[in-house]
């Protein structure tokens, strides 16, 4: 099954942006996607994060909250 996507234009951030927007949001409303691949995400993240490798995320993309 191939994803569809809704977003024109992909942002990206540095790690002092995304630091920000988590800082802003204690209640967790945004989930964080980590699509590095085992060993990067094991060399270091960020709490909460959520690894799904970019290659599998066409397969796995139902473990993320639609919320």
């Amino acid at each position: 099954m191939k994803l569809n996507c809704s977003i024109d234009e992909v942002k990206r951030l540095t790690p002092q942006e995304a630091k920000k927007i988590l800082d802003k949001d204690p209640e967790g409303a945004f989930q964080l996607l980590d699509v590095r691949q085992p060993r990067e995400y094991e060399s270091g993240h960020i709490p909460g994060a959520k690894l799904i490798p970019l290659g599998e995320l066409e397969y796995r993309y139902g473990e993320l909250d639609n919320d």
